[in-house]
């Protein structure tokens, strides 16, 4: 997605986001069937969801408008997802951005590695859609 309709489409909500708790969550997945899963979901509880397919994007579009969650699928083809996560948290504004890592692997390095690189949780893919609501609704509520 163009940096600059995400930036509309965030822009088009804001007044919303100011009155109401509503996330702006940004999915960071290359595998655009989960992403669209994610996004239709997180839509229907009231968040303001885009998607990017690498990290570069999601960059670009946390400098411009920070998002309250970033949900990083972890094993992005050719992209060290633990140094993003490391970036996204020394920019500007977005020392508080909840990260939670995306990921297969049910062991517990990859969840230390996450944890090291700055991301405050971790889910398991397939995503247990209770859980990621509980995690979602809870940095609205510490907003």
């Amino acid at each position: 997605m163009d940096v600059l309709v995400f930036l509309n489409k965030w822009n088009y909500f804001k007044d919303l986001a100011r009155h109401q708790l509503v996330n702006r969550i940004l999915i960071v997945d290359d595998d655009p069937i989960s992403s669209l899963s994610l996004i239709r979901q997180l839509e229907e509880l009231g968040h303001i969801v885009t998607s990017v397919d690498d990290t570069q994007k999601a960059i670009d579009i946390a400098r411009a408008l920070p998002p309250t969650t970033v949900l990083i699928n972890i094993y992005l083809q050719g992209i060290d997802s633990y140094s993003f996560a490391e970036e996204l948290r020394s920019l500007p504004r977005c020392d508080k951005v909840n990260i939670v890592a995306l990921t297969h692997a049910s062991d517990a390095e990859s969840s230390i590695n996450a944890m090291r690189a700055g991301c405050d949780d971790f889910l398991k893919i397939p995503v247990d859609l209770n859980l990621l609501k509980n995690k979602v609704n809870d940095t609205a509520d510490a907003a």
